[in-house]
């Protein structure tokens, strides 16, 4: 999800909201065998975007997922489980929740501030570090996390106070770490001010990106990855492009991938 202002650098964004009102745009549920051919042409434009283009090749996890959640609202942290452990099963990757040591953000903040470069927490005694970190605070809060990670520089300056001022505010957004197409690490930063209804969006879309569905194709009528700012769901579209990502290695054709996604859309009961 992308809001109204956009920051790009590669194929990575932030999300920000103005003072503009919302769009109603939730993506409803749709039969993929009644689209006509130019609606599955559609289905396929828009995936190869979503993917980075029809040249580009895809990124994606490759390794056990360990997760923790950093908010002040412990409910949270049960709702990511519920949409990781989705993402889990269409991935089949591993998942594992690890308890936050953490007893407040700031507390989070300070072990940041005193950690290696580029290594999220927590880490066992072993050194095991979680590589996949939720983030539900205020701002001020993120861009410290941002600066002590730290984050790459597009998603510091959506952080600072200047950018605020000018009538931009983050909402909420994904930092993945990648290297050869594979995602080492990600963190997912979410607005803790948002309604509850947008709280749960931003983490739905948020994580489904995090996982390699990268960029936000505006106003898709199939994948919820809309630049809407509106409380939705994830979509079978959503679902199935992330299937067919993980239905080959890293570095994968994205052409070949989406030829996968129509094949499994038609197949489809």
């Amino acid at each position: 999800m992308q809001i109204l202002r956009r920051l790009i650098v590669l194929a990575f964004c932030c999300f920000t909201l103005s003072g503009a009102a919302a769009e109603e745009g939730a993506v409803s549920e749709i039969d993929f065998a009644s689209l006509s051919i130019v609606q599955k042409g559609r289905v396929w434009d828009q995936a190869i975007h979503i993917l980075g283009g029809n040249a580009n090749v895809t990124s994606r996890w490759v390794d056990d997922v360990r997760f923790v959640v950093v908010a002040d609202d412990a409910t949270l942290e049960n709702y990511t489980l519920g949409v990781l452990k989705q993402i889990s099963t269409i991935t089949s990757l591993p998942l594992e929740k690890v308890r936050s040591p953490y007893d407040s953000i700031a507390s989070y903040v300070r072990a940041l501030q005193q950690a290696e470069p580029y290594q999220l927490l927590p880490c066992s005694l072993e050194n095991v570090c979680v590589n996949l970190v939720v983030v539900v605070s205020d701002i001020d809060s993120m861009s410290q996390i941002a600066r002590a990670v730290p984050l790459r520089e597009v998603y510091q300056r959506s952080l600072e106070a200047g950018e605020r001022a000018a009538g931009t505010e983050v909402v909420c957004f994904f930092a993945p770490f990648q290297r050869a197409s594979v995602i080492r690490q990600a963190m997912v930063f979410v607005h803790a001010d948002l309604p509850l209804g947008m709280i749960h969006t931003c983490l739905q879309e948020e994580l489904y990106q995090s996982f390699g569905l990268f960029n936000d194709f505006t106003d898709s009528e199939y994948y919820s990855f809309n630049n809407r700012v509106v409380e939705k769901k994830i979509t079978q579209f959503d679902r199935a492009l992330l299937h067919a990502v993980y239905e080959f290695p890293a570095g994968a054709p994205a052409f070949k991938v989406v030829q996968q996604l129509l094949t499994n859309l038609e197949n489809m009961p």
